[in-house]
């Protein structure tokens, strides 16, 4: 069984911090030119490239037991092609892309299906074809409903 490695960046002024799993990476720096670069024991990496990125909300149960559906999601943030919501209920993953996207920080909505009731929802928001971007916030609105299990 191989290694999983987890990495924790904190913004110093914010108190945000990120998580990058399997990223192997055990340092981190911005080198004179600009460009960011990882450390590992074999040597050092520029990063660069398109990559997929995911940030994982975990799974939610928006403070209650109860039975609930998502409405509909909303993130403010810039990318330049749409970004993707993938909600996970019951092992089932479904993914909604939001209805817009801009270059300039904007909120953008997610319409998500009706049909997905659960206590427990994973959500994960990514972007396509490894485009850049940047999330300020994010807001999901459950609609609890009246049944427990």
């Amino acid at each position: 069984m191989g290694l999983t490695m987890t990495t924790y960046a904190v913004n110093a002024e914010t108190g945000a911090s990120t998580r990058y799993a399997d990223y192997g990476f055990d340092s981190f720096c911005k080198g004179p030119d600009g460009k960011y670069y990882g450390i590992k024991a074999d040597g050092l990496y520029l990063l660069e490239g398109t990559a997929d990125a995911v940030i994982d909300f975990g799974d939610l149960d928006f403070g209650t037991s109860a039975h609930k559906a998502l409405a509909a999601a909303y993130v403010s943030g810039s990318s330049a092609a749409p970004l993707v919501m993938t909600i996970t209920q019951g092992g089932d993953s479904y993914e909604y892309p939001a209805k817009t996207c801009s270059d300039t920080i904007d909120t953008h909505r997610f319409d998500t299906a009706k049909g997905l009731k659960s206590n427990y929802f994973g959500v994960k928001i990514g972007n396509q074809d490894g485009g850049d971007f940047t999330i300020d916030a994010a807001e999901l609105v459950p609609v609890q409903l009246s049944r427990r299990i």
